[in-house]
């Protein structure tokens, strides 16, 4: 019976890739025919599940890259892909592969428990929890019990956790702790909107001896003595050199240098290192695969177009967005700055989150500013109540209008797009029919 689900979705899914279509259909269709199916096609691997609110994406693509520069077979859902009938797809689409090693797979948080309810895993990291898409995950302890209720199904899952986020320290089994040492970029006041400040023992407010970013951090509940667990991969010595580049040592003798920019991508990098040597990769195949490693799919990713160049940087909660919005201050160059806000069921129908993103804080003098998505009106509502003065001409109702008033920023030599999930993918597909980038699948 699997032989022949598999079989049949296979054809499926190099139909649908014909004509650029869904790459998660497939996987639907075998776990209604069989549930045990996704057991059965993973467990020939070591998978390694990477889940949390922000980074999943980025640590998973260069925890894969680490691992083939390594000399592992390796598959990963690259195409973000990251719900059940996504994993199941990407199994099925390997199920031929020779040699089978591991199996890199972003999952979705509240896909946690019912990934661990039917299949194994050796490792999990998590990168950290923040508000995010109130209408499908409600508050942050609603996502952390669920990542929780899914480690608790693999009682020998290794995992790798974010020693700077709070809500990981009382998570029991086999752990590590990765984070950061205080740097120039940690400050020690708390600033607005920040989640997850109050101990996960006693409820009393945490002190902190610095922030990272958000409720990041090294933290101690003065009440009950609560407190960051000691870090076994962390980092110092960090230099954000410009918006595309960044170098840091990982525990005072790894010097690392890569060809991302953000504060927040250093947590990713340090992550997918950290599992990379709990496996025994050496230093010196990890700092080489990092160097090399570029930007994709939304994640800061950039391209040139009509002499310009564009940076999509993907948007979808507070925490991100902020983190996101300190991007173009590292860069002093003419620049233009676009802003995609859908309300799609991948996005989170409730856009009010907009409010708690900090632009008066974040302040960017563009040269121009553009709104687009179904939510535009919105968008522009927020950036006018910040300080940016947009007007009628700078709403754009098409994504297709919005890359027509690039082209003609002549103004601009670089073009900073934040987007929501949904917008990047429509304005991945107006790139793509444009020829200006390769379809995604």
């Amino acid at each position: 019976m699997d032989y022949i689900v598999i079989k049949g979705c296979k054809l499926m899914q190099k139909v649908l890739s014909v004509f650029h279509m869904g790459s998660s259909y497939p996987g639907k269709v075998a776990l209604k025919c069989n549930k045990s199916i996704l057991k059965s096609l993973s467990d020939k691997y070591k998978v390694i599940l990477v889940t949390g609110t922000n980074g999943k994406t980025t640590t998973a693509s260069i925890l894969a890259k680490i691992l083939r520069d390594s000399g592992y077979p390796v598959i990963h859902n690259a195409t973000g892909a990251n719900m059940l009938p996504g994993i199941t797809t990407l199994f099925i689409a390997h199920e031929s592969d020779k040699e089978k090693k591991y199996a890199v797979i972003e999952i979705d948080e509240a896909n946690v428990p019912l990934y661990t309810s039917i299949a194994k895993a050796e490792y999990i990291v998590c990168t950290n929890i923040f508000k995010d898409q109130l209408d499908r995950y409600g508050e942050i302890y609603t996502t952390l019990r669920k990542i929780k209720d899914g480690i608790k199904k693999l009682p020998n899952i290794k995992m790798v956790l974010n020693g700077d986020e709070p809500l990981f320290g009382d998570i029991e089994g086999k752990k590590v702790y990765f984070g950061f040492n205080q740097n120039p970029h940690s400050y020690r006041e708390e600033k607005s909107n920040v989640e997850g400040q109050f101990c996960v023992k006693c409820r009393a407010k945490y002190d902190y001896e610095f922030y990272t970013y958000n409720h990041l951090g090294k933290y101690k509940c003065p009440k009950c003595g609560y407190k960051r667990p000691q870090l076994k991969y962390y980092v110092s010595n960090i230099n954000i050199k410009d918006d595309d580049h960044v170098n840091f040592k990982i525990n005072d003798t790894i010097f690392i240098e890569a060809n991302i920019g953000g504060l927040y991508n250093v947590y990713n990098i340090l992550a997918a290192a950290a599992v990379a040597m709990e496996i025994g990769v050496k230093p010196e195949i990890l700092k080489k695969s990092i160097k090399s490693y570029k930007a994709r799919f939304g994640r800061t990713e950039s391209f040139m177009y009509d002499n310009k160049e564009i940076k999509i940087i993907l948007v979808k909660n507070p925490a991100g967005f902020n983190q996101g919005l300190m991007i173009p201050t590292y860069n002093k160059e003419d620049k233009c700055g676009c802003f995609i806000l859908n309300d799609d069921y991948a996005d989170g129908r409730d856009i009010s989150w907009i409010w708690d993103v900090d632009f008066e804080n974040t302040f960017t003098d563009y040269n121009n500013i553009f709104v687009s998505g179904s939510r535009r009106y919105d968008m522009a509502v927020r950036l006018n109540v910040a300080g940016y003065n947009l007007h009628c001409d700078d709403i754009c109702d098409t994504i297709d209008m919005l890359v027509e008033k690039i082209k003609k920023c002549d103004n601009c030599k670089y073009v900073y797009i934040f987007s929501t999930y949904t917008a990047m993918l429509s304005l991945r597909k107006v790139l793509a029919e444009q020829n200006i980038i390769e379809h995604s699948w």
